[in-house]
């Protein structure tokens, strides 16, 4: 009996969680993607507006960035970069 218990609170405390056993874990970066291999030219650049080369991704959404001469805005989505040019 004794020499089970033992058995079992070794087993306890070699099952550690994950990030303890290996140390820090590491998620992998979200992507950055180039506004001009994802968007059409129309919302690329007008007389109006430009859009950033770098267009970083959360994991869900793009994020652009807005370049005019009424000043620099962000775009929180593609639907939004829509709205935006009208």
């Amino acid at each position: 009996m004794k020499r089970q218990l033992i058995t079992i609170a070794l087993g306890f405390r070699c099952r550690q969680f994950p990030a303890q056993r290996y140390g820090r874990v590491s998620y992998e970066k979200p992507p950055v993607f180039q506004a001009a291999r994802i968007l059409p030219a129309k919302l690329l650049k007008s007389p109006y507006h430009s859009v950033g080369s770098k267009v970083p991704n959360d994991g869900q959404m793009n994020h652009y960035t807005i370049k005019s001469k009424f000043g620099t805005v962000t775009a929180d989505s593609t639907a939004e970069l829509k709205n935006t040019r009208r």
